[in-house]
């Protein structure tokens, strides 16, 4: 299958509950990610913005029902799980609108794109209009793709991006087993360990880097 950016995709089977976690990661990915994989390459600072992202998706697809502005998305978002509501079979999920607010959320300059309050265009610097106006692009070519397979499908293939994604972004099983990794190894403070896997984005940088890397800050 390809994909809006004319990349090839192989999907991938699923179960319910990875399809619901992953497709805010993979939303973000598309949406975010690629362009500063491209930009700065996988750093923590990244990896921390993406989380942020990821969790701000997850709530903008709870609640897009009704949802009429982006007001209380533009935070960081708390720390309790929401399972997406995600596609399951008989239609459940067509519903555009989830991807209307995902529209509205990824090329907002002034939302939250750190733990600490920088926004969207100040993270991105002098590579905002560029980034904002891919992500315009794809989510134009995500809903015109819904309105003709529906969302279902649409949604589908961003769990398939999170999934095959190769690098150990929050919500994948490679995140998870590099914190246990860095808890075992006494890098991070077994009392961190919790809140590095469920909730990354609310501790430090440099905490961020040690489980990514070791105990050098330097990208993967």
């Amino acid at each position: 299958m390809a994909g809006a950016d004319g990349a090839t995709l192989h999907v991938v089977d699923l179960d319910r509950d990875s399809i619901d976690d992953l497709i805010p990661l993979g939303l973000a990915l598309h949406h975010f990610g690629d362009a500063m994989l491209e930009l700065r390459g996988p750093t923590a600072e990244l990896h921390h913005a993406l989380t942020v992202l990821t969790r701000q998706l997850r709530r903008a697809l709870d609640d897009h029902h009704g949802l009429d502005d982006l007001d209380h998305l533009r935070d960081v978002g708390d720390s309790t799980h929401h399972a997406v509501d995600a596609p399951g079979g008989d239609g459940a999920g067509d519903d555009r609108g989830a991807l209307d607010v995902v529209r509205s959320l990824v090329t907002d300059p002034a939302r939250i794109a750190t733990a600490d309050g920088v926004v969207a265009a100040e993270f991105c610097g002098e590579a905002w209009d560029d980034i904002a106006r891919q992500a315009e692009d794809r989510a134009v070519a995500a809903i015109e793709g819904a309105g003709t397979y529906g969302t279902t499908p649409i949604l589908r293939l961003a769990a398939t991006r999170a999934a095959q994604t190769r690098l150990p972004w929050w919500g994948t099983p490679e995140w998870a087993a590099l914190v246990e990794q860095a808890v075992a190894q006494q890098s991070v403070p077994e009392e961190l360990r919790v809140t590095l896997l469920r909730a990354p984005e609310h501790v430090g940088i440099d905490l961020l880097a040690r489980v990514l890397h070791g105990n050098e800050r330097q990208p993967v």
